[in-house]
């Protein structure tokens, strides 16, 4: 049974709102309450849907907010200076669709580039390196099976005794991406950025994506340009097509 608290803490760990001990006590529980783990999914999928609908209401009402202030403006002006009578209209038909444009147009034509540029089948095995085969194997098949807070959880036990394993920082800082635990995972990012592995120059594109998908064009941009500083990166032709998309 679900209680109270519990329902609680899986909104703070959607969030990522959580701290560290309460965040690591709940995935800890995750490992062997199935329970849990469904609520989980229902609450994410909820969640995602909601929060994306939100967003447009919210912007929805600020682009209305500034058609009103326009006709306001228009009454008031009516009087005194006839020549703006059809100006005022028309400004209001522009901020109009330019809102729409910019909102609603940006925010779904990122989700739909995410969706493009996102491939994650092409990830090599985890289980290829022979160490802990057990752990890495079940945090595979978490991750296929899209239960990314179990993925988490056995790659960070996993982590504990090998902190450089390119590929468990990898699927970690994916997992990370598609729970929309954005900092955490540009977290995770770094660190394979830093490291010594040949997978450290996929980093870049992993932290595109991450600010991809968190609608954070100005960073995605930005990270992009410095991936395409070096034609050896990782996805450089990709992320050549993905910047001349987002400019």
């Amino acid at each position: 049974m679900i209680d109270e608290k519990t329902y609680e803490h899986i909104d703070g760990y959607l969030k990522g709102t959580l701290d560290e001990d309460t965040r690591n006590n709940f995935e800890q529980r995750l490992q062997s309450d199935s329970e849990l783990r469904e609520e989980l999914e229902i609450q994410k999928k909820l969640y995602e849907h909601f929060e994306v609908h939100s967003e447009e209401e919210e912007r929805l009402q600020g682009v209305m907010k500034s058609i009103e202030d326009a006709g306001k403006a228009y009454h008031g002006l009516h009087g005194r200076r006839k020549k703006l009578r059809y100006f005022i209209p028309v400004a209001a038909s522009i901020v109009l669709l330019v809102g729409y444009f910019m909102f609603f147009g940006s925010s779904s034509s990122m989700d739909s580039l995410y969706a493009e540029y996102s491939d994650w089948d092409s990830l090599p095995s985890l289980t290829e390196r022979g160490t802990e085969v057990n752990t890495l194997q079940k945090a595979a098949d978490y991750f296929s099976e899209k239960s990314y807070a179990e993925a988490i959880s056995a790659l960070q036990t996993h982590l504990e005794k090998d902190p450089e394993n390119p590929l468990a920082l990898s699927y970690l800082g994916l997992s990370h991406l598609e729970m929309q635990n954005y900092d955490e995972a540009i977290k995770t990012f770094d660190l394979l950025q830093n490291g010594t592995s040949l997978d450290r120059n996929k980093a870049l594109w992993y932290k595109a994506m991450t600010y991809l998908k968190a609608k954070d064009e100005a960073n995605t941009i930005s990270t992009l340009e410095h991936l395409l500083e070096d034609s050896n990166n990782y996805k450089h032709k990709e992320a050549n097509e993905l910047l001349k998309t987002l400019q």
